[in-house]
């Protein structure tokens, strides 16, 4: 298996099997080989707006050279967990997204897109047309959407990358684990579609104090934040006290604390607590584990609890999601994706 694959944009079907879904409101792509595993999943929530997501592993690093003819004029990336990377014509340094994070990229100026080999990778994005991108906001005069439109007009830097917020997180998993079928399904898809759009616009309102905070946020600082966010995913089912993290980082409380809203939206243990979730989400979906033994992996000893948590952060009992994945996995077997 190569370390890399390099294609160009055209190129994309020779990695991929695509085929509709039985009701034919999606395409459905597969990779071909044991490079990569899951399915990325196509939906035109409009006209002007096509949405794709995926949740899958990489066993190596996948990129892409841009170079189609009509590119998107923005796209809104949603990362859950995973890591990419990306070139934009004229710059000289890449473009780097991870989980926990939500960007705006111009669409044009792409040069090169690398999905990065990772563990898992999960993700929402959304391909804007600048025409009727400037036609829906014309009558708008916020901040958040003056953002937007000097971005999709080329204007300053390419990209702008934020904390994922929650609200994001939620619409991205009611896509991905979205239980309807034929219309009712394309209204749910749409509902969320512009969800994610009001999200990234009320991000962009309120980013300037972020981003001031951000450029305060040493490098160094950055990696010893992301060391000790890998260190509680490793020891979720015990994990350190903030003291005990915070010490295996070689940072102080408050700068952890602080480092963990800037890079991720939220608390350490507030980014536990989704992890864990995801992970245990995970087992459901593959079958890997009952509702009980999810919840153990990932340090609950109470079914309750874990229901609980799993509701808060999906909206969806466990024991529900675990019957829809396996009657989801067992229809996906069935289909018959064309050579």
């Amino acid at each position: 298996m190569p370390s890399r694959f390099q294609i160009s944009a055209r190129q994309i079907g020779e990695l991929y099997d695509c085929a509709s879904t039985p009701d034919g409101r999606e395409a459905v792509a597969r990779p071909r080989g044991p490079w990569a595993s899951g399915a990325v999943h196509f939906h035109q929530a409009r006209s002007w707006a096509a949405m794709h997501w995926s949740s899958g592993r990489f066993d190596t690093d996948v990129c892409v050279q841009d170079d189609e003819e009509a590119p998107p004029a923005v796209l809104m990336a949603f990362a859950i967990e995973g890591a990419w990377r990306e070139r934009h014509l004229g710059q000289t340094q890449d473009f780097g997204r991870t989980g926990g994070q939500m960007s705006l990229i111009h669409g044009p100026s792409l040069q090169m897109h690398c999905a990065l080999r990772s563990e898992r990778s999960t993700h929402l994005t959304v391909a804007l047309r600048q025409d009727r991108l400037l036609e829906y906001f014309a009558e708008d005069r916020s901040a958040g959407v003056a953002r937007l439109m000097r971005l999709a007009r080329g204007e300053g830097r390419p990209d702008i990358t934020l904390p994922l917020s929650l609200a994001a997180r939620n619409a991205v998993e009611q896509v991905r684990l979205c239980p309807f079928q034929g219309p009712a399904r394309g209204l749910m898809l749409e509902a969320r579609f512009a969800d994610l759009l009001l999200e990234m616009v009320q991000a962009l309102s309120g980013d300037d104090d972020c981003r001031r905070c951000q450029a305060r946020l040493l490098r160094a600082d950055e990696e010893k934040i992301r060391f000790a966010a890998d260190l509680l995913v490793r020891r979720m089912e015990q994990p350190p006290s903030l003291a005990e993290l915070a010490q295996a980082a070689g940072l102080c409380e408050s700068k952890l604390k602080r480092g963990f809203q800037q890079i991720f939206g939220t608390t350490a243990f507030g980014y536990l607590k989704t992890r864990r979730m995801e992970h245990a989400r995970t087992l459901l979906e593959s079958g890997a584990a009952s509702v009980m033994e999810a919840a153990l992996s990932v340090g609950y000893s109470n079914p309750s609890h874990f229901a609980a948590a799993f509701r808060q952060q999906f909206g969806q009992n466990p024991k529900k999601l675990q019957l829809t994945a396996g009657g989801r996995n067992h229809a996906v077997a069935g289909w018959n994706p064309p050579a």
